[in-house]
């Protein structure tokens, strides 16, 4: 049995070898590719979170803001109310609530 001659031999491993390197070559950037596309992806979805929350957390701000509003009125509500009662009754009015009555 012969041998080929080492010219062939030398084609034949050097086209293996280019042929590897296009795979390597190719591999690498159709995986590139699929980290930029995740890489995309991943950022969009964290910017969607962060909006999400930063809108959950502004509609927490506004309704805090709006118990608070409440709240200052009926403290001011109850406030000009205890001051009227404490006035009619400085001027010596009777008060009777609907409760003392027997």
């Amino acid at each position: 049995i012969a041998s080929p001659p080492f010219s062939v031999v030398s084609f034949e491993c050097m086209r293996g070898w280019d042929k590897m390197v296009s795979e390597k070559e190719g591999h690498t950037a159709c995986t590139s590719v699929q980290m930029s596309q995740c890489d995309a992806a991943l950022e969009g979805a964290a910017a969607d979170e962060v909006a999400r929350s930063t809108a959950a957390s502004d509609q927490v701000d506004q309704m805090l803001h709006r118990v608070e509003t409440l709240k200052m009125r009926c403290t001011n509500s109850h406030v000009r109310i205890m001051d009227g009662l404490e006035m009619i009754g400085r001027r010596g009015v009777p008060l009777v609530w609907s409760n003392d009555r027997v």
